[in-house]
């Protein structure tokens, strides 16, 4: 997402319709301090990674993706 707005309140939907129709490599579940590091760790490594946190209040899948 280089060079991309960050998601926000403004984005997400549109972000998060991207990011559905899209697979990753490996979906982290909760943005704590240990799935940030293994989501950050694994798109460093070149996975497409995606992270998803309780507090994201959406209908469809919540999705950040790095990688």
């Amino acid at each position: 997402m280089a060079g991309e707005a960050p998601i926000s309140h403004h984005t997400r939907d549109t972000a998060l319709a991207q990011m559905a129709a899209e697979p990753v490599d490996l979906l982290v579940i909760g943005g704590g301090i240990t799935g940030a590091g293994i989501a950050r760790d694994a798109a460093m490594r070149g996975f497409r990674t995606a992270l998803i946190d309780q507090g994201t209040s959406v209908t469809g899948p919540a999705l950040t993706r790095r990688g």
